[in-house]
């Protein structure tokens, strides 16, 4: 065979290429930030109908000026008909390859060439395009119209109103938006200044553009620095950002005076603690310090006091920040003195004059102490005071007060059988005292001891030192300790049954109580009440007791109640010295109920009355045994018999394996057998035994019904029982009746009864349903009829 290509040869090939996806082929194309990566891709494809080999693309830079392009890299160099295959290529946008930056447009084109196996070349151009995006913003911020970049700026009043201006411009290429106006004091100027913006606020903002905000604030004291920063974003995501600084100055002209006395700040009346104690004629000295608090210097001031007493100060410029000391003397005089130092200072600015007062004391007293002792709240300066039961607490109260008008420090307290007691003393309300007292301050002191019978006397004493002399003061107290006493016996059908359970009691026995009341003390007692905390006020005839007697109340308690029972009774009575007195006693008993119960059921069922569950003659039966304690206490000795003699087996239930049968518990037994024909009746009995020795027992039947299930059926032909052939003799075509008798030789009633004949006769029910509940009882006898004509020949049927 000889082949030949008879097609002309045909060599073709395409080139297409685009600059960040962009098929940019003539300017714009698409906008590149500066520094931004720029991605070319090349698609070169053979169009023609020969192989292409040795495929080559060169990129050459045309704009902004001819120079060598990017590298390309492709993955092959040769391509079959109709095969294309991807080479790429990267830059920096703003870089030139050959070196150097440059905005603005930006062009390069591609050559692909290759040849066929023939040798014919074939070429193709694209070129691509972008523009390098240079985004710009700039912040112009002045204080009040003043460019103040460099500080001091303008100088305001503080507290005067403060004008800014930020004047934004978009000095880049791009288009901005979210602009955002930051000022390093004033927070987000956008938020809270008025702008106008070229289009809405925030942006667009087209090249060249500007937006115009204007915010208000209040001028401080001193120098004042602050710096606005714009940002802005492009819609290619980058942002730009510039600062601008701002300052004014805030000129503040204030003095300050500071007077002192005998060199203390006494600025508070006596008893202020920094308040100088001074002798009545001793010499008294005051300072005033001046002090420049402004922020400019004073040249021209004075100072003056009150009391025209006449102030030396030394003559100098104050500058800012700057003090002198003026001073002055005179003579105490008694009481509390006050007067007030005045600064005046001449504005060097110009303005109104400014000044200062300040104020101070001193304090010329007078010395005095005072204590008053009571016992258990009575004054009793004489005998025989407050009567306090033997062993009861007795309460000393110390009141000590500063009666004289000075300060008095190092204040003890002493009682003249207790000895120091300054320890045990505090404030009015409990803080702790520190043994000082200012005037009319009272300081309290509380001590407890135990009264002893008898009279007694003790003698409160307090001493303090004053500025310059030594004070004291002493105050008497008695109390009479009187020795009473009563108490109460409570008892329940006469035992002393203090502690729980106290003694056991059969519920609804019944119950006295029984209340035993003494007077064990050293005086009479009256006013005698018993009660009880449950039975409430109990009656009893007698209201007073003589020393060492003895009286008895008794209360019915009516029949004792189930469970845990408790009361208290409680005695008040008043002794000789009115002194209250009380005791109380408890009493207990438990209310005991002793029963036992047993439930049995059969195959599950409580059947106690009835016939209970009916179970086929000869199928298998289980007894259940449930034994409970309803009662609240244990029972012990626990029997089960069955009256047919039937063997209960324990299963379990004793949850603390004590033997006993506690009020809890549920214990269970099982027995099993065979059921028998007919009604079946049997009774459990279980018995226990108290912890008293009592019996308890109880009884519990259960039924079933042993049943037979059994049908019977009688089928005669023309009356006769023609169970074997040849039966009636009936001549062929004479009618023929057919009678079938249906019994039910059971014990329970049958459903659903149907009869039928093997020979498709239909036995039609005429009779026997005698209640009419369509059951078949085991009294009843239904009768069917089928009628027909007699065949020749020897002829059966069966029913069923």
């Amino acid at each position: 065979c000889t082949l030949a290509n008879i097609v002309d040869v045909a060599p073709s090939i395409t080139l297409e290429k685009a600059a960040n996806g962009a098929d940019a082929d003539v300017p714009e194309g698409p906008r590149i930030p500066v520094g931004d990566t720029v991605s070319w891709t090349y698609v070169v494809t053979n169009t023609g109908n020969t192989v292409l080999n040795d495929i080559g693309l060169i990129d050459s830079e045309v704009l902004p000026a001819p120079a060598a392009g990017p590298v390309v890299s492709c993955p092959s160099t040769t391509l079959a008909q109709g095969e294309s295959m991807t080479c790429t290529a990267t830059s920096i946008s703003g870089t030139l390859t050959a070196g150097g930056d440059f905005t603005g447009q930006y062009g390069n084109a591609a050559v692909v060439r290759a040849t066929d196996p023939t040798g014919i070349g074939v070429e193709a151009t694209d070129p691509s395009q972008y523009f390098v995006a240079v985004p710009g913003i700039d912040v112009e911020k002045s204080t009040g119209g003043s460019d103040a970049d460099a500080a001091p700026g303008p100088y305001v009043t503080p507290g005067s109103a403060v004008d800014w201006q930020y004047v934004i411009t978009n000095t880049g290429t791009e288009e901005l938006n979210n602009v955002t106006l930051i000022d390093s004091v004033e927070g987000d100027v956008l938020a809270a200044a008025s702008c106008v913006w070229p289009h809405e606020p925030g942006g667009p903002m087209h090249e060249g553009e500007q937006a115009i905000c204007d915010l208000a604030g209040t001028a401080i004291a001193g120098p004042y620095e602050n710096l606005v920063t714009v940002t802005g974003d492009t819609d290619a995501g980058t942002t730009v950002s510039d600062s601008d600084p701002s300052h004014y100055f805030g000129a503040v002209v204030t003095v300050d005076i500071e007077k002192f006395t005998n060199g203390q700040q006494a600025d508070i009346p006596y008893p202020d603690p920094d308040v100088p104690v001074v002798q009545i004629g001793s010499e008294v000295r005051w300072t005033y310090v001046v002090t420049n608090t402004g922020n400019v210097p004073l040249s021209s001031w004075t100072v003056v006091d009150d009391q025209g007493i006449s102030v030396a100060c030394p003559r100098s410029v104050l500058l800012p920040g700057a003090s002198v000391t003026c001073s002055a003397t005179g003579v105490a005089v008694e009481g509390d003195y006050a007067n007030l130092g005045t600064v005046t200072a001449a504005d060097p600015t110009g303005g109104s004059d400014v000044e200062d007062s300040d104020p101070s004391h001193y304090f010329a007293p007078t010395e005095e102490l005072t204590v008053q002792t009571s016992t258990n709240g009575e004054d009793a300066d004489s005998a025989t005071g407050p009567f306090v039961p033997v062993g009861d607490p007795v309460i000393w109260h110390y009141e000590v007060e500063n009666t004289g008008t000075s300060t008095l420090t190092d204040v003890n307290v002493f009682d003249s059988d207790l000895g120091d007691i300054t320890a045990d003393c505090t404030e009015p309300g409990g803080a702790p005292w520190d043994r000082s007292l200012v005037p009319t301050e009272t300081a309290e002191c509380d001590v407890v001891t135990t009264s002893t019978g008898n009279q007694y006397r003790n003698i409160g004493i307090a001493v303090g030192t004053g500025p310059f002399n030594d004070v004291g003061s002493l105050d008497p107290s008695h109390y009479f300790g009187a020795d009473s006493d009563v108490i109460i016996n409570k008892y329940t059908n006469g035992s002393d049954a203090d502690a729980a359970p106290g003694i056991y009691v059969p519920v609804g026995d019944p119950i006295e109580w029984t209340y035993n009341v003494a007077n064990v003390g050293n005086n009479a007692l009256s006013a005698i009440a018993v009660s009880d905390d449950v039975e409430g006020d109990i009656s009893c005839d007698f209201t007073t007791l003589a020393v060492g007697e003895q009286g008895v109340c008794t209360l019915d308690g009516g029949p004792a109640i189930l469970g845990q029972y408790s009361n208290v009774g409680s005695v008040t009575a008043v002794d000789s010295a009115e002194a209250s007195l009380s005791d109380d006693d408890p009493s207990n008993y438990f209310g005991y109920l002793s029963a036992i119960h047993v439930e049995k059921a059969t195959n599950g069922e409580d059947a106690d009355i009835g016939t209970g569950p009916m179970v086929y003659v000869g199928d298998p039966l289980t007894w259940t045994f449930v034994v409970t304690n309803p009662g609240n206490v244990p029972l012990s000795d626990i029997g089960l018999v069955d009256d047919r003699g039937v063997a209960p087996i324990f299963m379990g239930g004793d949850t603390n394996s004590d033997l006993l049968l506690d009020p809890d518990e549920t214990w269970t037994y099982e027995v099993s057998g065979l059921a028998v024909e007919g009604q079946y009746e049997s009774s459990a009995t279980v018995t226990g035994r108290d912890l008293f020795i009592d019996d308890v027992s109880h009884s519990d039947p259960s039924h079933y019904l042993g049943i037979v299930s059994e049908i019977a059926i009688e089928k005669a032909t023309n009356g006769e029982d023609a169970d074997a052939p040849p039966g009636s003799i009936i001549e062929s075509g004479e009618p023929v009746v057919w009678t079938y008798v249906v019994t039910n030789p059971g014990t329970v009633p049958l459903a659903h009864v149907a009869v039928t004949d093997d020979q498709g006769l239909v036995p039609v029910y005429v009779d026997g349903d005698t209640n009419g509940d369509d059951l078949l009882d085991p009294a009843e006898t239904w009768t069917y009829v089928a009628s027909g004509s007699a065949v020749a020949g020897q002829y059966a049927n069966v029913a069923t």
